[in-house]
């Protein structure tokens, strides 16, 4: 039974050992091919002999675990992806080919001066460069340098951002990584909640990287400013072709210190209040004097700031009359206040000591009446007669005479007697006194008239 068993196996073997070695020549028989293509006239016994054949067969027996591994080497079967792309080759593929985009036009370019805290924003020229200043912030720039040197591009925008200690921007410009423009931060996502510290400090450094503004100027970059806006952060200690603006302080008492008081928001409590102007006088003074035109003039704001005061002082104060000056104060919301007043310049005369002067006219009380002084006699024509003289007319009569008179008239001074007169007078030569048919003297010109 035994003999029958190992019979059996071994003749199982010997089956085995043959079919191996079947395969092994089936893979063999494309290698004697390629070797009979290589020499012509060659043919397999003249390859393979017969007992070479046999020691082939000898060498390619096999382990059953090398068996199983050559079964399962073959079992395995190659992804059909695989197989596809090892099959079908991928065909190439289609460009389709799309005009450029146009170019964008950037109306603006931003420079930010990092040493003065003052941003200037310019627009293009005649030849397309940016040359022309527009409009200029005040900022505040990282506290100690952190905001980067170079030129950036702006590439992303949020009304609203959380930043840094939990606090919220407005208007927010992303121009490199976590370096934005921004509002003054709030403590909350909410217009009411501004820091109003923070907002004093524009003009200094005090952020931690970013570009702190006013809402206003934070809102004009948000609204103008494309992406792709250019932005170039450079030092100087001058500001720019603009200057810098003034910077404005919110009071710890201002009822609206929650609100940035530049906020265009219609809400915004900073727009109830009035600019005023307070102090302003008319003014008197000489000629070539000159007085301070802002002494004792203030103006406050909505809140009750205190704001600066302009005056349009062009006149000249050599020249005297009546001017116009015009005292005008502008709030941070733009409102403004202006108020009149006159300057009076009042002409100045020459020393007293280079004016003659002139004898004081004495009243009637104080004017001395002098004795009259008997006029020299004047010759009389028909149609003159001396209004001043002692020769008697028909109403007068000589003082001192024997000629009754129609009428005695009674004279203030004395009346000269007749050789007096001829002394005082250069013409008694030329009057001699002649009788009348009355029997009365009257005095005849020498060439004949009468004199009545």
């Amino acid at each position: 039974m035994k003999k029958s068993i190992l019979g059996i196996l071994a003749g199982l073997s010997l089956g085995i050992v043959l079919m191996i070695g079947a395969i092994m020549l089936l893979n063999m028989k494309p290698q004697n091919e390629d070797i009979l293509a290589q020499e012509p006239g060659s043919n397999m016994s003249e390859v393979v002999t017969e007992e070479e054949s046999e020691s082939l067969w000898e060498e390619s027996e096999l382990t059953e675990t090398e068996v199983e591994a050559t079964e399962e080497i073959e079992e395995t079967e190659v992804p059909e992806t695989q197989q596809e792309e090892a099959v079908t080759p991928e065909p190439p593929k289609e460009t389709v080919s799309t005009p450029p985009a146009p170019p964008v036009d950037i109306p603006y370019y931003i420079r930010v001066n990092r040493q003065a805290n003052c941003v200037t924003v310019y627009t293009k020229d005649a030849e397309g460069n940016y040359s022309v200043p527009v409009k200029s912030m005040i900022c505040s720039v990282g506290l100690t340098g952190e905001t980067p040197l170079g030129v950036y591009s702006i590439y992303a925008r949020y009304q609203w951002r959380p930043l840094f200690g939990g606090s919220y921007g407005q208007y927010t410009l992303r121009f490199k990584g976590h370096f934005l423009f921004h509002s003054v931060p709030y403590s909350q996502q909410s217009k009411d909640s501004l820091l109003d510290g923070a907002f004093n400090k524009l003009g200094e450094p005090a952020s931690q990287g970013c570009v702190r503004l006013m809402a206003i100027d934070a809102k004009w970059l948000y609204d103008n400013c494309i992406n792709g806006t250019k932005v170039e952060i450079y030092d100087s200690p001058d500001p720019g072709p603009l200057g810098k603006p003034a910077g404005y302080k919110i009071s710890e008492n201002s009822p609206y210190k929650g609100w940035d008081p530049t906020d265009p928001d219609p809400a915004n409590p900073w727009k109830k209040g009035v600019v005023s102007i307070t102090g302003v006088k008319d003014v008197v003074v000489n000629e070539g004097e000159t007085v301070d035109l802002l002494a004792g003039v203030s103006a406050t704001d909505v809140d009750g700031l205190p704001l600066e005061v302009e005056v349009s002082d062009t006149l000249d104060w050599s020249v005297p009359g009546v001017h116009k000056v015009t005292y005008t104060a502008t709030g941070v919301l733009g409102m403004t206040a202006t108020v009149d007043a006159t300057v009076t310049i009042n002409a100045v005369l020459p020393p007293e000591s280079e004016v003659p002067v002139e004898p004081e006219t004495p009243t009637e009380s104080e004017t001395p009446t002098e004795p009259e002084t008997p006029a020299e006699p004047e010759v009389s024509t028909e149609s003159e007669t001396p209004a001043e003289s002692d020769v008697p007319t028909e109403s007068e009569a000589p003082a001192e005479s024997d000629v009754p008179a129609e009428s005695e008239t009674s004279v203030e001074s004395e009346v000269p007697t007749e050789p007096e007169a001829q002394a005082e007078s250069g013409d008694a030569d030329d009057v001699e006194m002649v009788e009348t048919t009355d029997g009365s003297e009257t005095e005849e010109n020498v060439e004949g008239e009468l004199i009545n």
